[in-house]
Parts: C-alpha cells; sequence; structure tokens
C-alpha cells in the first residue's frame, strides 16, 4: 500500500463547526468539511505548546487561505450559505492522513478569531480570507474577567441562583453573579461589609470568601428568582439553600432572632421555609431551628440544632419523600451524611424567591453573612469541608469555605478548569505519586489560579484538541524517546544555532512559599566565575518543608551545564518517515539527535516543550521543534536506564587522542568505580569535554603470581615490580606466593608498582605465618608513594601479646612524613587470630580521603570501608605499593616471611571507549562524568 511515506501527496482534512455551542462536548458538534474551499498556495502555519525558555503555557495558533470569491467566509454577508455563523471564535478542525491506515491525524484544534478578507492582484472577483485561530488557552485569556474568591468561582459554576454579597462598602444592593437575575435588595436597615474572622486559635486561617455583607445594622435582603429556577426546583427532587455566617460566640449581640435562610415556595404545602438562630435559646431548646411556614403564616418547628460560632455555611434541603415532605440540615460532605432530617406530611414546590435576615436582626457586633445560593435537587453541592475520603484532618483536603487548603495541585487544576467550563485531559498518577498539596487558593483570575497549579508542581500545562492537557511533574521524569533524528542523514536541518545561554541561566535561586517562609540553592562554582545571577520565585504550596528540595530542583533546571539549542528544524517531505512518530510528539515529548554536529556536545537529548509546523500545499511540510535541554529531568529510577554519576573521577594517566582505552580513578566523595555490569553498557561518559562511549570497563589488572623467581617479583600483568630494602633474595614469588624475608629488627621491604597515580584502589592478602612477640609486625599498603619516607598506607598491625594478650589485628591509617609515621585511625579487625590465617586488606585514597578495610580472606567482606579519614597532606601523586615491617623491640625468631597472594588493583580501571570527533589528548588529572548523569528527582 502506497502512502505518504512512499511519495504520495499529504492528505489534509479542514473542517469547522458553524453555530456550535463551545461549552458542549466537541463530539456533540456538527462538522462542515470545507477542504474544498482551502487556498492552496498560502502558507499554512500551525504553532503549539511554548517558546523554548517560556515559563508559562501559550495558545496554539493556526493560519491558512480559504477561496473566498463567493463571499462564503465573509462575516455578516447573507449570501453566504454559512450566514449566519461565519463568527469569532467558530470551531476549526485541521487533519492530515498518511495513508497509512491510521486514519485522520489532528494536527490542530481551535477557534477561529478573525476571518479577515483580501483581494490578491486588486481583482475584485477574486478574494482570499486567511484566517487566524487559537487554542482553548486563547479563548480562556479573552476579556479582562474578574478575581474572584474560592466560593464565588464554585458556587458561580454550581448553584441555580447566587448572590456572592462581596461588594463594596458604598453597595446598597447585593448583586448577582449569574446574568440575568435580580440583586438582592434592602428592604431596611443598614447594610456595610466586613471581613471574616479567624476561626482557629494561633493560626492565621483564611476563609474562601472576600469582604461580605455586614448585617449588624438590620438590612434586609430579598431577591425573586427567574422563572427557570423556580421550574427547575420544582421537582420531585426538591432544592437546597445555603448561606454563608459567622454568628460569633456572644449571643448577647443580638437583638434576637436572626434568619440565615428564607426561602419561599407558595406552591408547596408550605409556603415558605426559614432557617433561624435564635441565640437567646440555650439549653434543652437550642438555638438553631428549621420552620417550615404555611400561606397563613402558622410556622411548624421541623427541627433544630446548636448554633456553632466559626464561619460556617449553613445548608437546608427539602424534597418529597414519597408523601410527606423530608427536611435535611447540615450535609456535611461526600463521606459523611446530615446532622438531622425529619419529615413531614405534604408536597414541595419550586423556590420565588430568598431572603436573609428578613426579621431585621441588629447586632452589637459585625454579623458577616455573605454567599446565599439556591440549588436545584439535594444534597447541596458546594463541599466546605474535609475532602479526598478522610475522614480526619490533615488527612483530607479543605473545602470551598477554606480556600480548598491542602489541596492537590493537579485535583486544583481540574476543579478550576471545570469550574471555568473548559475540558482537560489529565493522565494518570502512578501508584503511590501525587502532585504537591498546596496552599490556600487566593482571590484571583481563571489563567494564573490555572499557573499557579503548574508552578507548584512543576509540570507542563499545554492544549490537546479542545481541552486543556496537563501532564504532571512526575510523569515528565525519564520521557521515552518519541522521535529520533540522525544528522547522518541530513534528518537535523541546517539552521542548527547552539549557544551557551546567559539569558536563562540563574545560579541562585531562593524559593518562597505564599504566605511560608524561604529557601536558596546556589551553585557556587558558577557564582564564583559568572556572579550571582538571581531568581525568586514565589510558591503556593501546603508546607515549607519542600521548599529546600524545590530551590534545589529549579537550581537545576536553570544550570544545566550543557550547550542550549533552542529549536531543531525537520523537513518531513524530505524524510516522510518520520512523519508517523511526529504526529504522536506531545509537550514533554523527548527528542534523540544522533550523530549531531562534532561541536555540538550535548545535544544529543532535548525535550520538546513546542513546535511550529508549515505546510505548502500537499507536499512541503517542515517542523521547527522548541526544545530544551533533557539531563535534567533523566533521573534515576530502580531498574532504570539512566545511571547515578560518580562523585567525581578523573583520567589517571595521560591518554593521546587516538587511545582507545582510558585509565579513569574515583577522586572524591565515596570513592565508587564505574559499574562494569555489562546490561549497563555503554556508557556515554564526558572526559574534558570529550564525548566517549565506554563500551567495556574493568580493574586495572590482576596478578595471581603465578611465576617463579628467587630474587624479585618480576613483571606480572600490572606492570614491573621494584624493592627497596634488605637483599635481592629477599623478594621471591612462586606458585601464587609472592613472599619478601625479614631478616633485621627495625626495617622494612618495600614493593613498588611502576605507576604514578594519583587515587588508587586495590587489595591483596597477607599472610604472617607467627604470632609477634616484643613488638609488632606490620604488612599492608603504600599509596602515593613519593619516596621511601613519603606516603601514606593502609596497614595491617599484627600486635604482639606483650602489647595484647588477646592475639590482635589492627587495621590503621598511616601518613608517613619525613620517614615519620603519623597514625590517623586505628580499628581492631580481630581478636584471637591464629598465625598463619589468610588476611585481605584493602587501601583506598580518593581526592582527600584515605580507606582502609581488613576481613579473614576465607570470610564475607566488610559492607564498608572501617575508616574513612580525611588527609591534608601527599594529595598528589604517587606510586603504589606494599611495605612489610619488623617494628623496634620484636623478638621473633629472624627471618620472619610475609606472604602477599591475589592482588587486585580496582582503581584506576580501564574503560575501553569509543571516540569521536573532536578527539583530544586527555591530560591526567581531566574530569570524567556521565554524559547525561541521572539526577535525584524531586
Amino acid at each position: 500500500m502506497s502512502g505518504y511515506v512512499d511519495g504520495d501527496s499529504l492528505l489534509v482534512r479542514i473542517r469547522v463547526a458553524w453555530g456550535a455551542d463551545v461549552y458542549a462536548d466537541p463530539d456533540t458538534w456538527e462538522w462542515t468539511d470545507i477542504t474544498e474551499w482551502w487556498h492552496v498556495p498560502t502558507e499554512v502555519t500551525i504553532g503549539w505548546g511554548r517558546s523554548s525558555g517560556a515559563e508559562e503555557a501559550e495558545t496554539s495558533t493556526l493560519s491558512l487561505g480559504l477561496k473566498n470569491s463567493d463571499g462564503r467566509f465573509t462575516s455578516g454577508y447573507a449570501m453566504s450559505p454559512y450566514w449566519p455563523h461565519v463568527q469569532p471564535w467558530t470551531p476549526i478542525e485541521f487533519d492530515v492522513d498518511l495513508s497509512d491506515g491510521e486514519g485522520w491525524r489532528n494536527r490542530y484544534s481551535g477557534y477561529v478569531n478573525s476571518w479577515p478578507v483580501a483581494w490578491p492582484g486588486g481583482s475584485s472577483r477574486y478574494s482570499v480570507v486567511t484566517i487566524a485561530a487559537v487554542g482553548e488557552l486563547g479563548k480562556a485569556g479573552r476579556g479582562t474577567p474578574p478575581a474572584v474568591s474560592p466560593m464565588r468561582r464554585t458556587l458561580t459554576h454550581l448553584a441555580a441562583a447566587y448572590w456572592p454579597m462581596e461588594d463594596g462598602d458604598g453597595a446598597t444592593i447585593a448583586g448577582s453573579a449569574l446574568a440575568g437575575h435580580q440583586p438582592l435588595t434592602i428592604k431596611g436597615g443598614a447594610l456595610a461589609f466586613a471581613d471574616v474572622g479567624s476561626a482557629l486559635t494561633a493560626q492565621t486561617w483564611r476563609y474562601g470568601t472576600d469582604r461580605i455583607a455586614d448585617l449588624s445594622g438590620g438590612a434586609r435582603l430579598y431577591a425573586s428568582v427567574p422563572p427557570d429556577v423556580t421550574l427547575a426546583t420544582g421537582t420531585a427532587q426538591g432544592w437546597s439553600a445555603m448561606i454563608g455566617a459567622e454568628l460569633g460566640n456572644n449571643m448577647a449581640a443580638y437583638s434576637g432572632a436572626v434568619v440565615l435562610l428564607e426561602v419561599d415556595t407558595p406552591g408547596g404545602t408550605y409556603a415558605r421555609w426559614r432557617l433561624q438562630a435564635n441565640p437567646h435559646l440555650v439549653g434543652p431548646d437550642f438555638g438553631m431551628k428549621i420552620y417550615g411556614i404555611t400561606a397563613d403564616g402558622t410556622a411548624t418547628e421541623m427541627t433544630s440544632d446548636s448554633i456553632a460560632g466559626n464561619f460556617l455555611t449553613f445548608n437546608i434541603s427539602v424534597w418529597q419523600d414519597g408523601a410527606n415532605i423530608r427536611i435535611g440540615y447540615q450535609w456535611r460532605g461526600p463521606t459523611a451524611q446530615w446532622v438531622t432530617t425529619v419529615t413531614a406530611p405534604g408536597t414541595v414546590a419550586g423556590v420565588t424567591g430568598v431572603g436573609t435576615n428578613t426579621l431585621g436582626a441588629t447586632s452589637s457586633e459585625i454579623l458577616p453573612m455573605g454567599h446565599l445560593a439556591l440549588f436545584a435537587g439535594q444534597p447541596y453541592t458546594l463541599r466546605d469541608t474535609r475532602q479526598d475520603g478522610f475522614p480526619e484532618w490533615p488527612g483530607g483536603h479543605r473545602g470551598a469555605r477554606d480556600s480548598y487548603y491542602y489541596e492537590t495541585a493537579h485535583e486544583r487544576l481540574a476543579r478550576l478548569l471545570a469550574e471555568d467550563g473548559v475540558r482537560i485531559s489529565l493522565p494518570a498518577l502512578p501508584a503511590g505519586q501525587a502532585t504537591p498539596r498546596m496552599g490556600w487558593q487566593p482571590i484571583g483570575q481563571s489563567l494564573p489560579l490555572w499557573r499557579e497549579c503548574e508552578a507548584a508542581d512543576g509540570g507542563l500545562i499545554y492544549e490537546s484538541g479542545f481541552a486543556v492537557a496537563y501532564v504532571p511533574r512526575v510523569l515528565r521524569y525519564n520521557p521515552d524517546v518519541a522521535l529520533t533524528l540522525d544528522g547522518a542523514i541530513g534528518q537535523i536541518g541546517d539552521d542548527l544555532n547552539l549557544k551557551a545561554d546567559a539569558q536563562r541561566l540563574r545560579n541562585v535561586v531562593t524559593v518562597s512559599r505564599e504566605g511560608g517562609a524561604s529557601a536558596v540553592a546556589a551553585d557556587l562554582d558558577l557564582v564564583r566565575t559568572q556572579g550571582r545571577i538571581p531568581t525568586s520565585p514565589t510558591l503556593n504550596l501546603a508546607s515549607d518543608d519542600a521548599l529546600p528540595s524545590r530551590a534545589s530542583w529549579l537550581l537545576r533546571l536553570s544550570t544545566a551545564r550543557e550547550p542550549r539549542c533552542d529549536t531543531l528544524s525537520v523537513n518531513l517531505s524530505s524524510h516522510r518517515g518520520l512523519a508517523a512518530a511526529w504526529c504522536d510528539v506531545r509537550p514533554g515529548a523527548r527528542v534523540q539527535v544522533l550523530n549531531p554536529p562534532p561541536q555540538a556536545g550535548g545535544l544529543d537529548d532535548q525535550l520538546v516543550v513546542g513546535a511550529v509546523e508549515t505546510l505548502q500545499g500537499r507536499r512541503s511540510w517542515n517542523v521547527v521543534l522548541n526544545v530544551e535541554p533533557a539531563s535534567p529531568w533523566l533521573v534515576g529510577a530502580a531498574d532504570g536506564v539512566h545511571r547515578v554519576d560518580t562523585d567525581g573521577s578523573r583520567i589517571a594517566a595521560s591518554a593521546p587522542p587516538w587511545a582507545t582505552e582510558l585509565l579513569v580513578a574515583a577522586s572524591a566523595g565515596a570513592g565508587l568505580p564505574w559499574t562494569s555490569d555489562p546490561a549497563a553498557l555503554p556508557l556515554p561518559l564526558l572526559a574534558r569535554g570529550e564525548p566517549v562511549l565506554a563500551t567495556a570497563v574493568a580493574p586495572f589488572g590482576t596478578d595471581a603470581f603465578v611465576r617463579s623467581s628467587a630474587s624479585t617479583w618480576t613483571t606480572g600483568p600490572v606492570g614491573a615490580w621494584t624493592h627497596g630494602g634488605g637483599a635481592a633474595t629477599d623478594y621471591q614469588v612462586s606458585a601464587g606466593d609472592a613472599t619478601v624475608r625479614i631478616d633485621a629488627v627495625g626495617s622494612s621491604r618495600r614493593c613498588l608498582l611502576p605507576h604514578v597515580w594519583t587515587d588508587m584502589d586495590a587489595e591483596i592478602t597477607v599472610v604472617v605465618p607467627v604470632q609477634a612477640v616484643g613488638e609488632s609486625i606490620s604488612a599492608g599498603w603504600m599509596l602515593r608513594h613519593q619516596d621511601a619516607s613519603n606516603y601514606l598506607q593502609v596497614e595491617l598491625e599484627f600486635i604482639s601479646l606483650a602489647e595484647h594478650a588477646d592475639s590482635r589485628i589492627e587495621v590503621r591509617a598511616v601518613e608517613r612524613l619525613a620517614g615519620v609515621g603519623q597514625v590517623y585511625r586505628q580499628v581492631v579487625m580481630a581478636v584471637g587470630w591464629t598465625p598463619g590465617t589468610p588476611i585481605r586488606v584493602r587501601g583506598q585514597v580518593a581526592g582527600n580521603r584515605l580507606r582502609g578495610m581488613a576481613w579473614p580472606a576465607a570470610g564475607p567482606r566488610p559492607r564498608g570501608w572501617m575508616y574513612d579519614e580525611p588527609v591534608t597532606t601527599l594529595l598528589g601523586p604517587g606510586r603504589l605499593g606494599l611495605r612489610s615491617q619488623l617494628d623496634t623491640g620484636n623478638t621473633n625468631t629472624l627471618p620472619v616471611t610475609v606472604t602477599y597472594r591475589d592482588l587486585v588493583v580496582h582503581q584506576p580501571q580501564r574503560l575501553t571507549v569509543t571516540r569521536t570527533l573532536p578527539i583530544l589528548a586527555q591530560p591526567a588529572g581531566a574530569p570524567v562524568r556521565l554524559l547525561r548523569p541521572a539526577r535525584v528527582a524531586l
């Protein structure tokens, strides 16, 4: 089957949804195919995602031409077959078909916001409309929406009728939040506005409201509701009503009963319902009562409860239950239930009007009341208490009344979008993963609130079809490669522009929590060489605990030490085999570049954050990818492919440009070697700025001493041995044993390898056949050996019975300068040692740390070093060797022979490498690290 990949023209489909309800499901829209009117010569430009380095999501864009000679796409033109629907904010889609059996692939979904008409060449018979379209973010950013409180946002979305009562101090009415609804008018008394007080002692609690009406002056408020609300609330499901109020704890402040809710239902058995606080009633009478009032004014008490003084959302519901009316008071949330429900004979009816403080109560203290809302059905749908299904604070987050405190970032974003009537595409989080808990939702506009969620988590907002999509931070780690570009076959455009980006560099990051503390992270190396380049983001988080790690994470994102490439271009017309993979690329996807130009170090892994696609007709399709370095997002994970870097490694011995083997040793931190596990290879490394690929990793070498010599250890697999002290015949090797013979007390025998290294790590078996008498017998490693008088030691000290009667062995860290030994540390390895028992000893020097361990050769290796000591001298290169000595005062029968077996030089390691241009000479001491080290996830 032929298709686009085989050279066929690209199939294109352009559709619009004339007269669509933009808040309805797009699957319900009626689509019209207008592809036949496509003006092919006009370039089609599609932009999506965001620009490289942009901190906020940007709306997608579309530009294309339509033939308009008959005026069909002229807005307001009555002769158009599409009249009167050619208008701004008409949905449009642009799709392609690669003829590969997968059908139409959407390249753009958005809304036409401009239908400009032009007459190319000046002919009145030929006109073209070059439309401009934007996506969901562009639609959401229209106009100048007000900044609203959390309660107002939620209730406007949920309620059938709603009055926020958050008006200004000079207001003479309380306006409705819904178009076409009457305001609450003042029937008497004075109206003012006040802040809601604190509900918790010694803690600032931010209620989800702005300043609300203060009815302490006796203002009586009432509003009629539209007929459609009366109809909606007149079913058997009934209605619910709520109001927020802070009654306080001083019941003596009130002149009389406070009517929180009065709901008129003249068509029912009870013409009026009243939720009334009776502050002077206490004890068995309680203080909160619900009355049903008939048309003649007869009031029947339905139920009662105690008065709570804090700011609460008081609510009642009334619905039909068979032949009875059921009344519910205070629905607490999705996992709770009514505080109380009762029934009474009768039928319900629709609501015609609502009011509050209708008895005109006054108070000597403020009486904040607001957010009067009416709902169709029951229970009422505002969740003002704990969520997430957790019964106890702080297991779940709070609701609208409490500014949604402790809500997770992705849940808040989903809720905000739903309240704004915007569809969301949100992937499921991995088991056990969550986005951060957020702090109080502020009074604000939609787009800033969405972006606040994105910033709190560190995810990625973008557009997907006719929805806003979100990639949580935990799903941005270690993305799979979505697209591979091979520079060797020309898949990278020739407009590549690599730069060391100073504009986005920030080397000091101060992260503050909204209303909380702050934490600072800094790259001190960059500060020293470039000066302070600060940034100070503020995040809306529930806790200060994560601030240090957030500061470190943001520092990592802004200090990726590699050249940056803002864009990569691809000609899909010339490389059609990439088209299918390209159509699956979304913001956050990973692009891998093979065989980039040799000077483009660090280009191989990039993350796509956006793109611009340009089509000229059906055969020309070019793409410019907006990219950012992927390296900060490649984090360590169990069984993951990304490797953790060593704490510091360097070239141990200089290597020429043509060398295919590098000697590398750990030079800092814990002194950990590079992995030699074949499953982990190859390892992409960076040696003094040169990318190399390590295909094999092995210890420097081993020596089993299987040769034979009576006067020297000769040359073995790890090099030629030289000796110091005694006669040549004191050094012999045969059948796996390398021996030194000591025939004088107070003298040593030294065996040295020829290599000069700064960092080294080796182990060997030592056998001392006798118990030390008088003074000790010592044997072990010399490291960074300068000469016979200057070196570091990790030695075994076989203690004499005169010193300790328990026949012990100590492992010592020694610095020997000018022939004088200074013991840094000594650790008892074993007691009750039997002469002739083989002991394994390992010594390491890495950077400024000297480490040692020892154990019976037939037993298990210790889990860690027995000591890890700092060194301040002998930091330069030297040789590796062995030293054996009888201490002054030793009275063993002479000579004493010390035997060594099974040498392993762990470090430096031999790295077999593949090298590409540029090939550099590698001097000793040059740094070596992973090209793309795995980082610790936030």
